[in-house]
Order: structure tokens, then C-alpha cells, then sequence
């Protein structure tokens, strides 16, 4: 016995129920994916409020040679308490490039 040879009695709930389940499926989906759009945009902007705050200082600090105050200015939001705190940081020179220690061996 197919499904299609049912009584309507029987069809109109069923595809009626199959229709509600796919319109809530594809609703929760775009809202799923506006709200990762919206989450994704917030991050950037975050970090890039982040770091125009830290440039500032950040800068007069290395070109002063004072690197205990840029220490201070990279960990101060590794340490904050509040909601929006910076989990990395990586400090790069104009050409995106970390200053690492380059070791033979």
C-alpha cells in the first residue's frame, strides 16, 4: 500500500504536517544563517575596534623603546573580565610578518 493510494481523509493531515515540518526547517535555516552573517560581522568589527585602541599606544610604546608599557598594552585585554575579551593577539610589523626568533638547526 503507497502513501498516494491513502484516502484523502488521510492525505490532506499528512501533506499538510510534511509542509509545516519543511517550512519550519527552511525558516530556522535562514534565521541560522543571518544570525552566523550578523555573529561574523560583529567579530570583525570587534576586532577591529580592538585594535585601532591598542595601535595608539601600542606604537608610542615600541617607538619609545619602553616594552614593559607595550607588554602592559598587548595583556590588558587577555586579562579583562567582561564579556568581550580578546583570547589572542599577534602583534605584526607593516609587511604582516610576527618578529619570531628564526633558529638553525
Amino acid at each position: 500500500m503507497s502513501p498516494f493510494d491513502l484516502s484523502i481523509r488521510y492525505k490532506i493531515p499528512l501533506w499538510g504536517s510534511l509542509l509545516v515540518i519543511v517550512t519550519a526547517l527552511v525558516v530556522s535555516l535562514t534565521l541560522m544563517v543571518n544570525a552566523y552573517k550578523e555573529l561574523e560581522e560583529d567579530l570583525i568589527i570587534d576586532a577591529q575596534t580592538l585594535s585601532a585602541g591598542l595601535r595608539s599606544n601600542l606604537f608610542s610604546a615600541l617607538q619609545q623603546d619602553d616594552v614593559w608599557h607595550g607588554y602592559q598594552t598587548v595583556s590588558a585585554p587577555l586579562r579583562e573580565r567582561h564579556a568581550k575579551r580578546a583570547e589572542n593577539l599577534i602583534v605584526v610589523d607593516n609587511d604582516l610578518v610576527r618578529n619570531q626568533k628564526k633558529e638553525k638547526i
